[in-house]
């Protein structure tokens, strides 16, 4: 199996719980997220919700404010599938 380098791209289709918790330990390890979900309004929420659990973390003096701002540039909105095409990873995380 391919070792993912520091600089990979991950494609995570599917914005809910588990989708946006992937993303976020994705972009914390300093790979750039491409987050998708069909229904705009779920990831335009999921993007909230990532910066609102980001901003917690710096509050709370876990991270930095540096981090939060590296983290929150590592992700992406994929309005359509195709826009995930090239990554080195996707990882479906849609609700059964």
């Amino acid at each position: 199996m391919k070792q993912l380098s520091p600089k990979s791209t991950v494609g995570i289709i599917g914005a809910g719980i588990m989708g946006t918790g992937i993303a976020q330990v994705a972009a914390s390890a300093g790979h750039k997220v491409l987050l998708h979900d069909l229904d705009p309004k779920v990831l335009n929420k999921a993007i909230g919700n990532l910066e609102g659990s980001v901003n917690k973390l710096r509050e709370k003096e876990k991270i930095s404010g540096e981090d939060a701002k590296r983290i929150m540039s590592n992700i992406h909105a994929a309005e359509l599938l195709d826009h995930i095409t090239g990554c080195d990873l996707v990882i479906e995380a849609i609700i059964e």
